[in-house]
């Protein structure tokens, strides 16, 4: 039972969001684009927790828009969320019976189950009231007769668990919130039971005896018996080891094997042991509670913050791995390009605020043929997955521009931490351009000025839908790059690089029009030279060509935009 589709409206900074849900669903996106807001408004729905406390929200989660007024009356937080089958009689018979009249058919003889979680403010009294209300697939209140049995029926067949992003060590010691499942008292036979206290309660004995300074310690409490009745002979006693079967459970602590062989608490180990660790302890507990406490057709909801924090990226990379081998429906949110290199391409959904207004992008199903999607998950998704947190795209030809615009944007001091630059000989460009549209990220294509990149720009014009061309797309007035370097101040350290050999192929004189197109062509290692010439720029001794920063220039333009 896969929950399909999330609607936030007036939740913290979303005023309206709609998110299409997988198997596996990996957020990303900036800082404060509501990918935390998402798991949170799931957990506040569908949580264990929720059935037990009277109101899921806080005051503060309604969305204001300014800050300093009043909410109005009748001013509606509202989290609706849709699950449905794939196919006909997908769910569990179980699910059928529990849910009853709230579960509705589309046509093709699917069911459906639409659930509306509001939380309503009145400004005459100054409350809150929470609800939560069944829908049919046309949006319309159903009346069923046993909401809230129904209601807590869907927590049981999909709870959300949340493993937040501040998570460490404490989580899973007593007290934590995902260990008490484990420490629960165990069903033990009274004989068994009386046997472990009793061999308990021999070893305190045999631990006191070893511990002479204590005795003292025993003979004040035989005194403070004699003079306060405490109602039993054997009220006064030490316990280095709790005597009751429970009472030990509750101090269970996980310790692990230090790279000095010694066993630490799991608290004393570095944060990427300690996440990996929680990580395997958080299986274990849904585990633990799937077994115990939900129905037997529960599909559980994981809603995992940045699973790869303190981790080495080759463990970030494995985590992929513990991630899909847990239960039920999975939704991560990362900042990790890492864990994106083995999350499937079609589970990205892509976060962006633009005018205070969040949207979700994802690629749709059928932008790229097979060979695209495989061009563009080996050089992208699996080589580069930081690409993805770019707000804007750079495509050039090959490695020889990427160091050119890497290394002049350095020098000209322009902040392109938030652009991707991305080489697209072995892909061609418009794929790249097709996933770009797609997630909502901006690019701009430089192509050289030969035949082979006036054909990229053929390709690419079709995808501009409706956008001025020089909005997205340059043709060099150049044959190629080092044709551009050499017209625009770097004439020498090419002709400098030119063997005796290969100086006789330049038949142009020096100084004729083409004398600089046949130095260029003579070149046989360009990639040497254009980082020679990122290193003449760097000392100042010749200006950025400016063409080079008339796109760099561009390019900060649309990543601010």
């Amino acid at each position: 039972m896969l929950l399909r589709m999330v609607e936030i409206e007036n939740y913290r900074g979303l005023e309206r969001l709609e998110l299409e849900l997988d198997e596996a669903t990996v957020l990303i996106g900036e800082n404060n684009v509501g990918k935390t807001s998402v798991l949170e408004a799931l957990e506040s729905c569908l949580s264990r927790a929720t059935g037990r406390r009277g109101r899921p929200f806080h005051d503060y989660d309604h969305r204001r828009p300014d800050a300093e007024r009043e909410l109005p009356d009748g001013h509606e937080l509202r989290i609706t969320l849709t699950f449905h089958e794939e196919a006909p009689d997908e769910w569990d018979e179980e699910v059928a019976q529990a849910m009853g009249d709230v579960l509705q058919f589309d046509d093709a003889d699917r069911r459906w189950l639409i659930v509306r979680t509001t939380d309503r403010y009145d400004a005459t009294t100054r409350t809150f009231a929470t609800s939560v209300t069944f829908l049919n697939i046309d949006g319309a209140d159903l009346r069923p007769a046993a909401p809230d049995r129904q209601a807590a029926s869907l927590r049981r067949f999909a709870p959300v668990f949340y493993l937040p992003a501040a998570r460490g060590a404490d989580d899973f010691r007593s007290g934590g919130p995902f260990w008490s499942p484990f420490l629960r008292d165990p069903e033990l036979p009274q004989a068994t039971r009386e046997q472990l206290e009793a061999e308990l309660r021999a070893l305190n004995e045999k631990v006191i005896e070893a511990a002479p300074a204590l005795e003292p310690v025993r003979e004040r409490l035989e005194h403070a018996r004699q003079l306060v009745d405490l109602g039993n002979e054997d009220t006064a006693s030490l316990e280095p080891i709790p005597g009751r079967v429970p009472e030990l459970l509750r101090r269970t602590e996980v310790r692990l094997s230090s790279a000095a062989g010694a066993s630490l608490p799991l608290d004393r180990h570095g944060g990427g042991t300690q996440n990996v660790a929680v990580l395997r302890l958080f299986e274990a507990y849904l585990d633990s509670m799937l077994t115990a406490d939900y129905a037997a057709a529960a599909t559980p909801i994981l809603a995992l913050e940045e699973p790869e924090a303190h981790l080495h990226p080759a463990a970030v990379r494995s985590a992929w791995g513990v991630l899909d081998d847990m239960p039920g429906q999975r939704i991560v949110a990362t900042h990790s390009g890492d864990l994106l290199s083995r999350a499937p391409l079609d589970a990205l959904r892509r976060m962006a605020r633009t005018d205070g207004v969040t949207k979700v992008y994802r690629l749709g199903p059928d932008t790229l043929t097979e060979d695209e999607r495989r061009k563009v998950d080996f050089h992208i998704r699996r080589a580069r997955g930081e690409l993805l947190f770019a707000r804007t795209w750079l495509l050039v030809e090959g490695e020889t521009e990427f160091w050119l615009f890497r290394g002049a944007a350095e020098v000209l001091g322009l902040d392109l931490e938030r652009v991707g630059i991305v080489e697209y000989a072995q892909v061609q460009p418009l794929p790249i351009a097709k996933v770009a549209d797609d997630l909502g990220i901006a690019w701009y294509a430089v192509a050289d000025g030969d035949d082979s990149g006036r054909g990229y720009r053929d390709t690419l014009v079709p995808q501009l839908g409706g956008r001025a061309e020089g909005d997205c797309i340059t043709v060099l007035p150049y044959e190629d790059t080092e044709h551009l370097m050499c017209e625009e101040g770097f004439g020498d350290v090419y002709e400098r690089s030119l063997s005796p050999q290969r100086r006789q192929n330049v038949a142009v004189p020096v100084g004729a029009p083409g004398y600089w197109l046949a130095v260029s062509n003579a070149i046989e290692k360009k990639l040497p030279l254009v980082v020679e010439a990122v290193d003449v720029m760097r000392r100042g001794d010749t200006a950025v060509p400016p063409t080079v920063r008339g796109i760099l220039e561009t390019m900060e333009r649309l990543a601010e935009a």
